[in-house]
């Protein structure tokens, strides 16, 4: 009984008359049959019976299998893909970045023409199409797959964030360095201090007069970076209070000890 309710579609099927049964029809996912009486009229029509099989019932059962093999492509795909990728090589993770979008597209296309659960309005139909694809196991495939194109997605993101994230910090570095440097300069470019004709260990003194203290705040407004960030949030936030902002200005300064009491 367990094997005819798994296997067999009886909507159409009659025990209790051994002279006309009706038709039954049996799938496993791999084998689609009918089976009826051959003497029976209604499989010598046009628009039934064998002419029905041949027509509808053979191209439901391709439909299924074509679900089928466009998962197991992909899936195979995906599986060559990552056997071929290298997080140490840059060119191996370009390649890789490339490829799964190559198959994201092509999922994507699949899905908007191919894909669809149902392929007629009618109740027998519909009921053998799932019947074939329960066996086929095509929607936990197609889940599987659309899954594990999310993840790869998922990680190309968040790697490239990642190189985004260090390029910020690198330009950060090189901002912060080079700040120095321009501040410098361009305190001495304003000719407050005439000292053009002065000698060679007199100049380097201004400029090292100029440069150390330049120098060490800039590593202080490093160093209270966050604080200051906290700060100017604090002063754009226009529901704030005027004694709030003034708050924030004094946390600057403050310790840890002294902002937790």
């Amino acid at each position: 009984r367990d094997f005819e309710h798994r296997y067999f579609y009886d909507r159409y099927w009659t025990e209790k008359d051994p002279v006309c049964p009706g038709t039954r029809f049996i799938c496993s996912g791999r084998v689609f049959t009918e089976v009826s009486d051959s003497s029976n009229r209604f499989l010598a029509t046009r628009k039934t019976g064998l002419e029905q099989f041949r027509h509808e019932y053979f191209v439901l059962f391709l439909i299924a299998h074509f679900h089928k093999a466009a998962m197991l492509m992909l899936s195979d795909r995906l599986v060559d893909a990552l056997n071929r990728l290298d997080p140490g090589n840059l060119e191996s993770v370009r390649h890789f970045r490339n490829i799964i979008r190559q198959i994201l597209g092509v999922f994507l296309r699949f899905t908007h023409r191919y894909w669809f659960q149902e392929v007629s309005e009618h109740s027998q139909v519909k009921e053998l199409f799932r019947l074939t694809n329960r066996h086929l196991g095509t929607a936990k495939l197609y889940t599987e797959v659309r899954e594990a194109i999310e993840d790869m997605s998922q990680y190309l993101d968040s790697d490239v964030l990642r190189q985004q994230g260090e390029t910020m910090v690198r330009l950060t570095v090189v901002t912060t360095v080079g700040l120095i440097g321009m501040a410098t300069t361009g305190f001495l470019g304003m000719n407050l201090i005439a000292e053009a004709d002065a000698p060679f260990l007199t100049k380097l003194g201004i400029f090292l007069s100029v440069l150390l203290p330049t120098t060490a705040v800039t590593i202080y407004t490093v160093l209270k970076s966050k604080r200051l960030s906290e700060f100017l949030e604090k002063v754009s936030d226009e529901r704030a209070l005027v004694r709030a902002k003034f708050v924030a200005f004094l946390d600057v300064w403050r310790t840890k000890l002294d902002r937790l009491t």
